[in-house]
């Protein structure tokens, strides 16, 4: 049974530095394989000091392992011992979980501890009309994706001269394809177009193939907005699920939430009757983003919201919360 590695000196000392190298030991530090070098310390934290401490741990290693080579030894034949954390070690600030999950993309080519869409599932949810699982050749009308920006390349028209951009956009099912050409560039995608920006875009859907109505799915981008701002641009009211036995605390409750999220969305309270589904239209209207949503589904439990997007009526005559008590 191998011995464990106690540090990351103890890890140096102990592979072939010839083989690998600084960058391969800064690979598997962001890829999370070294963690336990920090015992319980949170990953993000811990990947941090290793990655701080690579230059000197490894620089270190291989001038001992150097002068072994020249047959200097060491004194005592044993290598130099684990260093302690410094005062300054302790207060080395923990990687963000963009970064993090950053890394782990960049040496793994996946994501392994989260994903960054998760942060905004809600939203997602929200403003999509598919995910990318769901495009095929039988949808044709126009489509809204929603998602991340993860690798885009600007290109120029041989024709006009002027800009514009391949973006390919992923979600929590997959990823696809945006050709965003000078016009629809110019309107403004130029400006959203970051790696790692969360946007929805909107568009006619194509697919790359020899054979009509098979092949890899695109979309020509008609309209591109920020996530933030596209849940509550595209909808048309928030509907919120509650049971027969709500009472009046969790509603006072539920009010002040929505005050606290005042925007342009309408807000209508379902709920089941002896008659059926009836919805209640209420005076509050909201923005959608995710801090409402968490703060509604601790109030009315979780999956109790959905978002209308086709502004049917109402099934009875909508009626108004009363004014708040005094």
């Amino acid at each position: 049974r191998e011995k464990k590695f106690t540090s990351l000196d103890d890890f140096c000392s102990r592979v072939d530095l010839h083989a690998i190298n600084k960058k391969a030991v800064e690979s598997l530090i962001k890829a999370g394989a070294l963690d336990g070098l920090r015992g319980l310390e949170p990953a993000p934290a811990a990947r941090a000091r290793l990655l701080l401490a690579v230059d000197e741990s490894v620089g270190r290693q291989q001038k001992m392992k150097a002068d072994l080579d020249k047959g200097q030894g060491l004194l005592f034949g044993s290598a130099a011992p684990p260093q302690e954390i410094s005062s300054a070690d302790a207060a080395i600030k923990p990687l963000s979980e963009h970064d993090t999950l950053t890394f782990e993309r960049e040496v793994l080519g996946f994501y392994f501890s989260g994903h960054p869409l998760m942060a905004v599932k809600a939203q997602l949810r929200a403003t999509a009309t598919h995910e990318v699982s769901q495009l095929a050749p039988s949808i044709t009308t126009p489509v809204r994706l929603a998602g991340m920006v993860s690798k885009m390349r600007k290109m120029v028209s041989k024709k006009t001269g002027e800009p514009w951009v391949i973006i390919t956009l992923e979600d929590l099912t997959g990823e696809i394809t945006l050709l965003c050409f000078p016009k629809t560039y110019a309107s403004g995608v130029n400006h959203l177009a970051k790696i790692g920006a969360f946007v929805a875009a909107t568009g006619r859907l194509s697919f790359k193939s020899e054979d009509a109505g098979a092949g890899t799915p695109e979309v020509i981008v008609d309209d591109m907005t920020p996530l933030d701002s596209s849940a509550t641009k595209f909808a048309k009211r928030l509907r919120l699920k509650c049971d027969a036995t709500v009472g009046t605390e969790k509603l006072e409750a539920l009010r002040e939430v929505l005050e606290r999220f005042e925007g342009p969305c309408p807000v209508a309270l379902e709920q089941e009757t002896s008659e059926g589904v009836a919805m209640l239209d209420v005076d509050q209207r909201v923005n959608l983003n995710q801090g409402l949503f968490e703060a509604v589904e601790a109030i009315l439990g979780p999956r109790c919201w959905n978002i209308d997007a086709s502004g049917a009526p109402a099934v009875i005559t909508p009626r108004k919360w009363g004014p708040k008590p005094s």
